[in-house]
């Protein structure tokens, strides 16, 4: 089965932390298969992206799991190089996309920044989009 995107979170313009709706995934029409493709968008950002599934037909704040984006850790976090970002104000900009596989029925974003010490908004940049396609 194959969908154009859809849309896992919008611009994270003005907020620090934000959780995107719960999408279905392929698990949720019956296709075990699952290969999934996430890509976001981003702009000077500084923070941490998530991509969480679920794999109960009508989750609960419990159900929800992260699926591993980067090797050591449950999320991408940005700029990937502190040292060498490659945005203004020391964050990333660019478009990122990572392949995951699994019988997944439900997916959602999540920016989080809570990690950061005293984070203000005008430095943290912004998530433009993050969308999923299986």
């Amino acid at each position: 089965m194959a969908k154009n995107s859809i849309i896992l979170l919008t611009s994270s313009a003005g907020v620090l932390n934000v959780t995107g709706q719960a999408v279905k995934g392929p698990g949720y029409y019956g296709y075990s298969r699952g290969i999934l493709t996430t890509a976001i968008s981003i702009h000077n950002f500084v923070g941490r992206f998530y991509l969480q599934a679920s794999l109960s037909t009508n989750p609960g704040q419990n159900d929800w799991f992260p699926l591993w984006l980067e090797g050591t850790a449950p999320y991408a976090q940005f700029p990937f190089d502190p040292n060498n970002p490659t945005g203004d104000n020391g964050g990333d900009t660019g478009n990122y996309a990572w392949t995951v596989q699994g019988n997944i029925v439900w997916l959602r974003g999540i920016v989080d920044r809570s990690y950061l010490p005293l984070p203000q908004i005008a430095d943290v940049g912004t998530l433009q989009s993050a969308l999923i396609n299986y």
